[in-house]
């Protein structure tokens, strides 16, 4: 079943897969803004900088009085008495390309220790599987979390992006009830057919979820958390 309607540049669809309510959305020349996760404190009157402590890095919004010598080396002050010194910032670009959020209409369960990681998991399947059923680079896609609120249990939004400016359609294609039904069945089988992580399936590789890209993530992605949301929600069985 398909329910859609198009507003300027976006495109929403509802499609019902194995019972499964999924909303899809999907944007041409959308923004998409990325942030390295590593944040910096800067002194805006002389440009010093220095890596943001982890305390400093859970914040939004971090300041502190830090007192500096200039690149010219002298001692720098704050611009105003009693102000702060050092703010925090972090690297970032802005660009536009095409975009796909997905939203599966079933929940990571609320006992779930590690939700976030549980998500991750499955996000990775999903770009991976992806690049598989559009018979494109696995580079060619990228993706993030959105987390948002609808009753109980954990419920996170899978945005994919094509990774060159400016869009190359390829998320586009997503958004059709075939092809989505294809990516969700190879994500649920390239992890339930792995051996990593033996029969716990407490891990992952690069045969399965792991890339250069989320070499970061590699000991939070584990193809368990994939393998029990996939058979969980659409009931899938090898």
């Amino acid at each position: 079943m398909i329910n859609d309607f198009i507003l300027n540049f976006i495109l929403v669809r509802v499609f019902f897969i194995n019972g499964v309510k999924i909303v899809t959305t999907e944007v041409t020349s959308g923004k998409m803004t990325l942030l390295n996760s590593q944040s910096f404190m800067v002194c805006l009157d002389c440009g010093y900088a220095r890596e943001a402590k982890t305390t400093e890095s859970n914040l939004p919004f971090a300041m502190e009085k830090h007192w500096h010598k200039t690149p010219e080396g002298y001692k720098c002050q704050p611009n105003k008495e009693g102000g702060w010194g050092l703010e925090k910032f972090s690297l970032g670009c802005q660009f536009s390309t095409d975009i796909t959020r997905i939203i599966i209409n079933y929940p990571i369960k609320e006992s779930a220790e590690k939700e976030y990681e549980f998500a991750y998991s499955i996000l990775q399947s999903l770009i991976l599987s992806s690049a598989g059923a559009l018979s494109i680079d696995e580079k060619e896609i990228g993706g993030c979390l959105q987390y948002y609120f609808d009753g109980p249990g954990s419920h996170y939004a899978y945005i994919l992006y094509d990774t060159t400016p400016g869009g190359a359609g390829h998320v586009k294609r997503i958004n059709n009830e075939i092809i989505l039904n294809d990516i969700f069945k190879k994500a649920y089988l390239k992890a339930k057919k792995c051996h990593c992580g033996g029969d716990e399936a407490d891990s992952s590789c690069y045969s399965c979820l792991r890339t250069y890209r989320n070499q970061k993530h590699h000991d939070e992605i584990k193809r368990k958390y994939v393998i029990e949301y996939l058979e969980d929600a659409f009931g899938y069985k090898v």
